[in-house]
Order: C-alpha cells, then sequence, then structure tokens
C-alpha cells in the first residue's frame, strides 16, 4: 500500500499546490501549525518546519482539506491560519457564531485529515487481525496516538475519547 503521507504529496503536486516547510513561528503572534493561502493565484500551504513529523503529516492532510472543502474562502492574498492547539475543536460551543463556522471549518478539514490517513476500510481490516491495539495502529498509519483515538471513536470502534 501506498504510504498515506506519500499519496497526500501527490496531490498536492497534482493540484499544482507548493507545500512550504518552515519556522512559522517567526510570521504570527500565536503558534501554528499550518496554513493555506492564495498568493497571487498560487495556491501554498505551509507547514511549521518545528513541529514533530507526525504532526506536520496530520497538517499536510488538514490543509489539503481546506483546498478542497474550503477553497471558496481563498480568494486571491487570504489565508486560513491553524493554531496548534486546536483542543477546542473538541469542546461544547461557548462562542460566538464567527467562532463556531471557524469550528466547523477546521473539523471539517481535520474529518478530510482522518479519512485520507486513516481510510476507514484498513482500519476497521486491522482492528480485525489485531485488535484495538491505540499505539500499534497509530504507528501502522504514522500519526499520533491520539489522532489514532479519536479516528476510532469517530468510527464507533471505541466508545470514550475521553481527554
Amino acid at each position: 500500500r501506498k504510504e498515506a503521507i506519500e499519496y497526500a504529496f501527490e496531490i498536492a503536486r497534482e493540484n499544482d499546490i507548493e507545500v512550504i516547510f518552515a519556522d512559522l513561528s517567526t510570521i504570527s503572534d500565536f503558534p501554528l501549525s499550518g496554513s493555506i493561502g492564495n498568493f497571487d493565484w498560487k495556491i501554498k500551504i505551509y507547514i511549521d518546519s518545528k513541529s514533530w513529523v507526525k504532526r506536520q503529516y496530520f497538517t499536510l492532510a488538514h490543509e489539503l482539506g481546506h483546498f478542497f472543502l474550503h477553497n471558496h474562502l481563498l480568494g486571491n492574498n487570504s489565508v486560513i491560519e491553524d493554531k496548534k492547539d486546536e483542543r477546542y475543536l473538541f469542546r461544547p460551543s461557548l462562542y460566538s457564531d464567527v467562532a463556531h463556522e471557524m469550528r466547523s471549518i477546521e473539523e471539517e478539514a481535520n474529518e478530510f485529515a482522518w479519512i485520507l490517513l486513516m481510510p476507514e476500510s484498513i482500519v476497521r481490516e486491522l482492528v480485525k487481525v489485531i485488535g484495538i491495539s491505540i499505539p500499534i495502529l497509530a504507528s501502522y498509519f504514522n500519526v499520533s496516538t491520539a489522532a489514532m483515538k479519536y479516528r476510532l471513536y469517530k468510527l464507533g470502534i471505541i466508545d470514550n475519547y475521553g481527554e
């Protein structure tokens, strides 16, 4: 099987998206894991080079989600930035409608990333073969244990995501 991350880079190339690894702490007042922008009609994805590799992979898949799902938000010279700490995505809405809409957009991009990096059919097949071993599954998909656990939860394989 082709590594999902290789497929993500291939998707970026096929859609003429430039992927740039850079220290994003130099361009923002808050910690960024990544961003996607349209600069002079060229789509660019920036990934924080200081993040750990598994986070970089997820960020690339997440930003591709923005490209395919939220392209209408990417007018010329516009950017969607993603903070490193996205734990708020799993909390009940306590924010304004604008914040609620942004959380929805981020959740959609996360869902795209989970599907790309951890396809349901493969997750279910592996669970049949090896059981629910989150560290082994996470290692197979090259994602964090937190991402793997959340994917299992979203697929109804485990009952509680917890924190």
